[in-house]
């Protein structure tokens, strides 16, 4: 990120009297004319019409220009997103959910521009979603997969343009995970409530998207991950076990959560937890194995694995079972229950 809108990035994530610190700072360092385009998307989150820091400053009506021109963006981008919905509706994708930048701008308690369009639906009904979507002038880009066969297991989502450049990201997935976890990650949360224009919307719930914000890939256009981040964290409560379960499968994203001032639970698994991550351990080399033969999961298919993986007979599990549990919960080995 450029040290301009570092400064920026500061002030958004600083309380309003180091907020302020930071914005006259940045604006005595600060050519307008030659800022770089990171500030000109940060600047609506940061500064608002009536904002006092703008009262004798020369630039006030360029500044002013800056946030009209993102509010009108916002609306417009807005309305695509309650047409694709009600297109989508009345054509049988009933289960739409608003996630990424149009989310964020509902849940943000400032302005948040917003630069691509983003759903999630079932992934039974993806290449539909994607037919529905053609019709209304949106193509997938070229090097986007088809969301049939194989690529439901590999890929999250797909990226679709129109000719008036707007994007649009069709996920199918909330997150990306290793083949044999995907329908974990394909089951929808309750959602969060919205409404634009009479268009009733489904937004993610709150510790998704902050989960979403922490695994996010920013785009060339698109807001730095942190100015999500503190805009949550200034709304009520995150569930921080939610959030470090939804970006198991993201060692970016673990990374930027260790480095983030939040509650020690957020930052480490509890002692007791460690029975659950030796489970699912075992649990997950089951379903991998499972779904590498195309088997369907079962009771007894499960117990055949246990008594391959232990080397031991039937009635021995519960013996295993208990010699395990004891094992790795309360000595403080993590390694694999082999």
């Amino acid at each position: 990120m450029h040290p301009d809108s570092d400064l920026l990035m500061q002030a958004i994530m600083s309380r309003p009297s180091e907020a302020e610190q930071c914005w006259r700072r940045w604006r005595a360092e600060t050519d307008l004319d030659k800022m770089p385009e990171d500030c000109v998307r940060l600047l609506p989150v940061l500064v608002e019409p009536s904002s006092p820091w703008l009262v004798d400053d020369p630039a006030k009506n360029l500044i002013l220009g800056i946030l009209k021109r993102a509010w009108t963006r916002n609306q417009i981008m807005l309305r695509s997103l309650a047409e694709l919905v009600t297109s989508l509706r009345r054509q049988g994708v009933d289960e739409v959910v608003v996630a990424g930048p149009p989310a964020w701008s509902f849940l943000h308690q400032r302005f948040r521009p917003i630069t691509y369009l983003e759903l999630v639906v079932p992934r039974a009904l993806a290449l539909q979603s994607v037919s529905i979507l053609a019709q209304a002038g949106w193509t997938p880009l070229p090097q986007s997969s088809s969301p049939d066969g194989d690529a439901l297991d590999y890929v999250q989502g797909i990226w679709l343009q129109r000719e008036s450049g707007e994007r649009l990201r069709l996920n199918w997935r909330l997150f990306s995970a290793p083949p044999e976890f995907t329908a974990e990650w394909e089951l929808l949360p309750p959602g969060e409530r919205a409404e634009f224009q009479g268009v009733r919307l489904t937004l993610l719930p709150r510790d998704v998207m902050f989960a979403c914000a922490l695994a996010g890939e920013r785009g060339a256009d698109d807001l730095d991950w942190r100015c999500d981040m503190a805009m949550l964290l200034r709304g009520p409560k995150i569930d921080w076990r939610a959030v470090r379960r939804y970006i198991r499968f993201a060692p970016e994203a673990r990374i930027r959560l260790t480095g983030l001032s939040v509650p020690s639970s957020a930052q480490k698994e509890p002692e007791l937890s460690r029975l659950r991550a030796q489970w699912e351990i075992v649990w997950g080399e089951y379903r991998l194995i499972t779904w590498k033969r195309r088997e369907a999961r079962s009771f007894r298919g499960f117990l055949r694995f246990l008594c391959d993986r232990w080397q031991a007979r039937a009635w021995q599990l519960p013996f295993f079972g208990l010699f395990y549990m004891m094992r790795y919960t309360f000595s403080g080995r993590t390694g694999s229950t082999q």
